[in-house]
């Protein structure tokens, strides 16, 4: 826990509930849900940008190790957990889209490569999604800091997953959310120098009236559907990108206002586990009680399920720790 960047535990916690608390929500709710939803997976890619170390090289066997080994963990426990829960009449929201049925592992298996190759939409994986993100993310930004010349390649190759509608395993949302993590990589020392130095309550207060805003103009945007609003193009996509960053930046604003503290700095490294899981609480506690229909309610819920996802984090990582990456008795931040 040593040589923490506390503004970014401090805001990884925030942004962390607000996905627990975006998923409580009812699928329509036009309150609360888009305006998480305008920024909370650019938020992840810029401070993995921020985190991030080039070392002159991609690090394909790192990032085997500390992104592929929990996203291949989690979707074997989701395929265990999906058709058991659905047994046990948990019906509702532990359904698997486009499956012959939900408690057939082979069919939730084949909805698994469906998912990763063909369609926009999310599977039975869940969130586990944003791992794979990061991790084109990190290949990418390491190629062309290791040849230039893979800058014209990333180009085209951004250009024809545009326009292509096919989905191979999220390569298409992590060029689009690539920006997010290239501005926290490249600007790293000017970002930590500023968010340091100053009170910055100002700024946090304008950004966020700024993204509120900008949010009830352009609507709900969906990163993974590749959605942008509902503007017209491409005003709708600027819109987008210019509110993401400015809600991004929101948070790390308000994060550079608080002490350190070793609860903030636990839930900050469960960050892995905390997206992962999350989704099987939430779905088991809306098939027994659905909506409660108050935003107090789903609120304290929210944060009662992000301290047992620390808690099952804490677990695992003391029982099965080689699924996070864990060498010499460190987590190796990704």
């Amino acid at each position: 826990m040593q040589n923490r960047i506390l503004y970014l535990d401090y805001s990884r916690l925030f942004v962390a509930f607000l996905v627990v608390l975006g998923h409580m929500l009812p699928v329509n709710d036009q309150n609360i849900r888009p305006f998480i939803y305008a920024f909370h997976m650019p938020f992840f890619c810029l401070a993995s940008g921020i985190l991030h170390k080039y070392n002159g090289t991609i690090q394909f066997k790192k990032y085997l190790r500390t992104i592929i080994r929990p996203y291949l963990f989690f979707n074997l426990l989701f395929l265990i957990i999906h058709p058991l829960m659905f047994k046990l009449g948990f019906t509702g929201q532990w359904n698997v889209p486009n499956v012959l049925s939900s408690d057939d592992f082979l069919s939730i298996l084949t909805s698994f490569f469906y998912t990763h190759i063909q369609r926009l939409s999310i599977g039975f994986d869940g969130p586990t999604w944003f791992l794979l993100i990061i991790l084109w993310c990190k290949i990418g930004l390491d190629s062309i800091m290791n040849n230039k010349f893979n800058v014209f390649i990333f180009i085209i190759l951004s250009l024809f997953l545009f326009l292509c509608h096919n989905n191979f395993f999220y390569l298409r949302q992590a060029l689009q959310l690539f920006p997010f993590f290239f501005v926290g990589f490249y600007y790293k020392n000017m970002i930590n120098h500023f968010m340091l130095k100053g009170n910055h309550t100002i700024l946090f207060l304008l950004f966020l009236f700024l993204t509120i805003i900008l949010t009830m103009l352009n609507g709900r945007v969906t990163w993974l559907g590749s959605t942008f609003g509902q503007l017209s193009f491409p005003f709708n996509l600027i819109c987008s990108y210019i509110n993401a960053f400015i809600g991004s930046f929101a948070f790390l604003f308000l994060s550079t206002l608080f002490k350190k503290n070793q609860v903030v700095i636990r839930v900050a490294l469960s960050l892995i586990t905390i997206l992962c899981v999350q989704n099987l609480f939430i779905y088991t506690y809306r098939s027994v009680l659905g909506f409660s229909g108050t935003y107090v309610i789903e609120i304290m819920i929210s944060i009662a399920i992000l301290f047992i996802c620390v808690i099952v984090h804490s677990f695992l990582s003391q029982k099965i720790p080689w699924i996070y990456g864990k060498i010499n008795n460190k987590f190796i931040v990704i």
